[in-house]
């Protein structure tokens, strides 16, 4: 007889058994691998799916989930899978399947809200994204971001507005140095007439994207605003060092020239 057993490489190991002597039994269950166990297993799916090798992923996945194990996860995972490969309603299916296993994980309500939200369904993906920021037991940032986003659209609750989303958003820089949300932050501070803190916003941008010529040319403008020549100077003389045919800076530049 042949027994089978699978390693956590994922690479299988075939070990003759037989109803030979006692040492020879021995022998042969020395040599056998331990039973792999759901964390080995997880990270061996975690490592298929950051190195993108989704066709092996999910064959490991659909093989688990027909065996006691933690289904869960492999629901969570698979909806990972799916969207990266541009099927968000079969994500969405397996996310839906995760929450049903365990609702009281906020990771499973978030990648839902996410897929969602690249389909376009805001409202849903609002109302997911709360649920999963009620699970919550330490900030994330892209729940804040999201939802912030998300009243900034205009996609909240009829008396929810640009406060809110400012709120939000500046729980979402508090996890950290996030470009898109400081984005968001300088344009509503740009609406509100507040170009000290939009400007402030964008020099956040831009310890992290040093070369956006379009930040550089903002920030620039905003400057001009304030009366700051010298710093306007600067910022729109890097963003035309950077790209010397961006046209907003090359103007703003001039103006300054004349």
């Amino acid at each position: 007889m042949t027994e089978r057993y699978v390693y956590c490489n994922g690479r299988a190991n075939e070990a003759a058994s037989s109803v030979g002597g006692n040492k020879q039994q021995a022998a042969e269950n020395a040599m056998k691998p331990q039973s792999v166990t759901n964390r080995h297993m997880n990270w061996l799916i975690h490592g298929l799916y950051t190195r993108k090798h989704f066709e092996r992923c999910k064959k490991l996945i659909d093989r688990q989930l027909t065996i006691c194990y933690d289904k869960q996860y492999l629901h969570f995972m698979k909806g990972l899978i799916l969207r990266e490969e541009g099927n968000p309603t079969e994500a969405v299916h397996c996310f839906q399947q995760a929450i049903a296993l365990n609702r009281n994980e906020p990771e499973n309500y978030k990648e839902l809200a996410k897929t969602l939200y690249s389909m376009g369904k805001f409202r849903n993906a609002l109302e997911v994204f709360f649920k999963a920021e009620s699970l919550l037991e330490r900030p994330d940032h892209e729940i804040y971001h999201h939802i912030g986003e998300l009243y900034y659209k205009s996609f909240g609750h009829p008396k929810a507005g640009v406060g809110e989303a400012k709120e939000y958003l500046k729980q979402a820089i508090t996890c950290g140095k996030h470009v898109e949300s400081y984005k968001i932050l300088a344009e509503i501070y740009i609406e509100e007439g507040d170009s000290i803190k939009a400007i402030e916003m964008i020099e956040n941008c831009l310890q992290i994207t040093q070369d956006d010529v379009s930040l550089m040319t903002q920030i620039g403008i905003l400057y001009l605003k304030i009366n700051e020549y010298q710093r306007a100077f600067e910022k729109l003389l890097d963003a035309t060092a950077t790209d010397s045919k961006h046209t907003n800076a090359l103007l703003a530049l001039g103006s300054i020239l004349q």
